[in-house]
C-alpha cells in the first residue's frame, strides 16, 4: 500500500520543499542532513504495510495476534500432544521394566537425523515377551513413528534380547499452526450461533488439543442420538485421554436431550506377504526398509473409512528404490475399510 513512499521519493519530497537559493546537491549539508531521515520514514512506511496486514485475522502472520483473535471467539490455541504407543520385548527370562525406562528410535551414522525417545508408562514385568506401553518423551508429531522402527533400549536392562514396535505410534500432534487457528477463527466466526448442527460437533471436537479430524453421524441411534468419531492429525487413533476431554467438551454445549457418544478410529493393522528382485549392486535389508517406508506412507493416505488397493500398495513397492520386480501374495483383493477404520501397516513376511 506505501510502496510509493521508498527512500529516494521521500528524500525528493523533502529537497522539493527546502528554498530554491540553498544549496541541495548530493553531498551538501542539507542533502546529508534529510538522506537518513528518508531512509528512516521509509523504513516505518513498510512497518505500517506489516500493521496493516496484521491487525486482520485472514492475513495476519503474528502467532501471538491469531492466539488473540481465537480468545474473542471463545477459542484457545491447541496445545502439542504425545504420541503412545506399545513395544514388544523379548527376553531370556524374567524382566522387570521400570516406568521412566526409555526406548529410542535407530538412525544411521551421520545421516543428519535424530532419534525419537520414548518412555515407558507403568513398571512392567514380562517372561520371555511381553508388550509395554510407552508415550514419546516429547510432545510433537514426531512421536508419530512407523512400524519396527524403535528399536533401542537406551536404559540398561539385564535380560533384554530385543524391543520393537510392531504397530505405529500415533497420537502426536504438535502445538496449533497458525494457519490452522486462522481457519477455526474464520469458521467460528462465519458460524456464530451453535445449533447442535453436525458442523458444529465437527468443530467442537476439533478444538480440542490432540484431535486433527472428525467425523458425525447424527440418529446413529435414533431421534436424539449423535455419534462423533475422532482422529489424530495423522487421521490414527487419539489416545484415551484425549477421547474423554473430546466427550466432556461436547458434554457442555451441545443441546439439552441430545446423547451423543464419542469413539475414535480403530487402527487396523494389515498385514502383507511380499517377494521381491533387487538390482544389482543393492543390499536387500535396505530395499526393503525402503520398502517398509512407502508401505507406511500409502497407508497413512488411506482415508478413514476407505480402501486399502492393492495397486496403491503395488506402486508403493515398485517405486521403492532397487526394487526390480516383486509379487504381492497377499492380500490377495482390495480390502474396504469401516466408517470408524484407519488403515495402518501391519507384519511384513518376505518370501
Amino acid at each position: 500500500m506505501f510502496e510509493q513512499f521508498n527512500a529516494e521519493n521521500i528524500l525528493a519530497d523533502l529537497i522539493a520543499r527546502v528554498p530554491t537559493d540553498l544549496d541541495t546537491r548530493e553531498g551538501s549539508y542539507i542533502y546529508d542532513a534529510l538522506a537518513p531521515a528518508a531512509v528512516r520514514m521509509s523504513e516505518l512506511y513498510k512497518d505500517m504495510d506489516l500493521l496493516l496486514r496484521d491487525v486482520f485475522p485472514d492475513s495476519t502472520q503474528q502467532t501471538t495476534l491469531m492466539e488473540r483473535f481465537l480468545d474473542t471467539v471463545g477459542l484457545v490455541r491447541k496445545d502439542a500432544t504425545k504420541a503412545s504407543g506399545g513395544i514388544l520385548m523379548v527376553a531370556s527370562g524374567t524382566v522387570t521394566v521400570p516406568a521412566g525406562t526409555l526406548f529410542s528410535t535407530e538412525v544411521l551414522a551421520n545421516s543428519g537425523e535424530r532419534p525419537v525417545f520414548f518412555v515407558a508408562v507403568a513398571d512392567t514385568t514380562i517372561t520371555g515377551t511381553g508388550n509395554i506401553a510407552v508415550e514419546a518423551r516429547d510432545a510433537g508429531a514426531s512421536g508419530n513413528v512407523f512400524s519396527y522402527t524403535v528399536t533401542l533400549v537406551q536404559s540398561p536392562i539385564s535380560g533384554v534380547v530385543n524391543v520393537t514396535n510392531p504397530a505405529a505410534f500415533s497420537g502426536g500432534s504438535d502445538q496449533e499452526s497458525l494457519e490452522s487457528m486462522r481457519a477455526r477463527y474464520i469458521d467460528a466466526v462465519r458460524n456464530p450461533k451453535p445449533y447442535g448442527r453436525p458442523q458444529d460437533f465437527i468443530n467442537w471436537a476439533k478444538a480440542v488439543s490432540g484431535v486433527g479430524g472428525a467425523f458425525v453421524f447424527p440418529r446413529w441411534r435414533g431421534l436424539g442420538t449423535v455419534k462423533v468419531v475422532v482422529t489424530d492429525p495423522n487421521g490414527g487413533a487419539v489416545s484415551s485421554p484425549v477421547l474423554d476431554q473430546v466427550a466432556a467438551y461436547l458434554e457442555i454445549r451441545k443441546v439439552a436431550g441430545i446423547e451423543v457418544s464419542v469413539f475414535t478410529v480403530a487402527n487396523v493393522s494389515i498385514d502383507l506377504t511380499i517377494s521381491i528382485s533387487i538390482s544389482s549392486g543393492q543390499i536387500i535389508s535396505e530395499v526393503r526398509q525402503r520398502v517398509v517406508d512407502n508401505l507406511n506412507t500409502y497407508f497413512l493416505g488411506v482415508a478413514v473409512g476407505g480402501t486399502v488397493r492393492r495397486s496403491g500398495i503395488s506402486n508403493a513397492i515398485f517405486s521403492a528404490s532397487g526394487v526390480a520386480d516383486f509379487t504381492l501374495i497377499s492380500p490377495a483383493e482390495n480390502i474396504l475399510l469401516d466408517s470408524e477404520q484407519s488403515a495402518r501397516l501391519g507384519a511384513v513376511t518376505w518370501q
